[in-house]
């Protein structure tokens, strides 16, 4: 699956998000910081999220999908190893 240009704006913010998670707890990290350290503008921000808790659920989501489609490669090629050594 290709990533939009939404799409890498997304992670980016997410990436601000998890460097600004290693100076300060969640609760005291601002929408100012998460853009300050992205280098982009709260507009941005808010084009894609509503608000910080928005984007730690976004960013989730991805972890779980692209587990979960890794599973899906190794069940399939299990599969395919399995029916080659009964055959």
């Amino acid at each position: 699956m290709e990533e939009t240009k939404h799409d890498k704006m997304k992670y980016r913010l997410a990436d601000a998000m998890k460097n600004c998670m290693k100076k300060m707890p969640v609760e005291k990290i601002t929408v100012k910081e998460i853009v300050t350290e992205c280098g982009t503008t709260r507009q941005t921000f808010y084009r894609n999220f509503q608000d910080k808790y928005d984007l730690i659920n976004w960013y989730f989501d991805r972890i779980l999908l692209n587990r979960s489609s890794i599973w899906e490669k190794v069940r399939r090629l299990m599969k395919v190893l399995l029916i080659s050594f009964i055959i």
